[in-house]
């Protein structure tokens, strides 16, 4: 196979040929042709990737492993370039992780879509998997997230910090106490007896000598004004908040900070979400007070 030093010269040709011929199709509206032609590109990609195993070729050849995975992340590049128009959400947020741009021209040399010197970003579960059932199973870091609805049942000032209030919040059968940020932008009244989202599985951590067993979910907005997640008041405390189709754990690890802020949730006029997963407590969204925009802490 003719090569370079960094990639597969012979596939990636082979690859722009098929993604023309696709591209032709979608132009002409052949679509069954297009999709058909555009899946034997991905076989052809797919086979490359498993025939060569850089799983295992890595331990004996790191330079022919770079060059297999060159080649296939500039598969993928090129393949998604392709397909944007069809599935142009999905596309963007591969693009995103590939650190690319979806611009397309059938009569660039594939070359135009190598990532050589190039720094991908994390990468995310795209494709969900379907179960036996043909059911949607969404797997996703925010699964790790125990959210319940819990009631504030007393609040009062944090003795050691003039930012901070102590609260307790019933959570089904369990009463926890967590210190929250909310003096600056709530009265005690406006907190008492509210339905809000607590992260129920947050280590415990000691603030400024208080035991905080949780956290209240706030979103900020961009002139950094504060309002608490909530719920409707019919809705019962300890009833589980999750997010539109993933799939959760019966029994749910204990997380720290760092963990949750790693999960990118935001709040905008629609709801509350983690990509395009919404936020709901029996079917109902949850919502936020004040009808802030912003990021979820």
């Amino acid at each position: 196979m003719q090569t370079s030093n960094y990639y597969d010269i012979n596939i990636l040709n082979d690859l722009a040929s098929l993604c023309n011929q696709s591209t032709n199709s979608f132009i002409e509206l052949e679509y069954k042709k297009a999709i058909e032609i555009f899946f034997k590109a991905v076989d052809l990609i797919n086979k490359y990737f498993q025939d060569n195993e850089p799983w295992n070729l890595m331990k004996k050849n790191k330079e022919e492993t770079h060059k297999i995975l060159t080649t296939t992340i500039s598969a993928i590049n090129l393949l998604n370039k392709v397909i944007s128009p069809v599935i142009p959400n999905i596309s963007e947020k591969i693009s995103k992780i590939l650190n690319s741009n979806l611009i397309y021209d059938k009569n660039n040399e594939p070359a135009n879509s190598l990532l050589l010197n190039h720094t991908i970003n994390e990468s995310k579960i795209i494709f969900n998997k379907i179960d036996d059932n043909f059911t949607i199973v969404n797997y996703s870091p925010a699964s790790i997230l125990e959210l319940r609805v819990g009631k504030i049942i007393s609040i009062e000032d944090h003795p050691s910090a003039d930012k901070l209030y102590i609260t307790k919040v019933k959570i089904g059968d369990n009463i926890k106490q967590i210190v929250a940020g909310l003096k600056a932008f709530y009265k005690p009244e406006e907190l008492l007896n509210k339905k809000v989202i607590i992260l129920n599985n947050l280590k415990e951590a000691n603030l400024r000598g208080q035991i905080s067993q949780g956290m209240i979910l706030t979103c900020t907005s961009k002139n950094n004004q504060v309002g608490v997640l909530t719920v409707d008041d019919s809705i019962e405390d300890g009833t589980l908040a999750s997010f539109e189709s993933l799939k959760y754990p019966e029994k749910f690890n204990i997380i720290n900070i760092n963990d949750f802020e790693k999960i990118d949730i935001i709040a905008n006029d629609n709801g509350v979400y983690y990509d395009d997963l919404l936020l709901t407590v029996n079917g109902n969204r949850v919502k936020v007070d004040k009808n802030l925009k912003g990021k979820i802490s």
